[in-house]
């Protein structure tokens, strides 16, 4: 799923700096550099936790919200 919201992300930047509205392209209003901001966040922020849970599993560890190793006391 990271790579499909990747791949979306690239291409409706791509597509912000192909439109025009007000004589400027929409991907230099401000408000959408902050909106392109955050979902590149969200984006690495998945892609960190995915690579987190794919390390812990190969280690034998816990890797779903909620498990612990000591029986969920802590």
């Amino acid at each position: 799923m990271v790579g499909l919201a990747q791949g979306a992300f690239d291409h409706a930047v791509g597509y912000a700096y192909q439109r025009k509205q007000f004589g400027k392209y929409v991907g230099d209003f401000q408000k959408m550099g902050h909106d392109f901001a955050d979902a590149a966040i969200k984006i690495e922020a998945a892609r960190l936790l995915t690579y987190n849970a794919a390390r812990l599993k190969e280690e034998g560890r816990f890797f779903t919200r909620g498990e612990s190793s000591d029986g969920g006391t802590s």
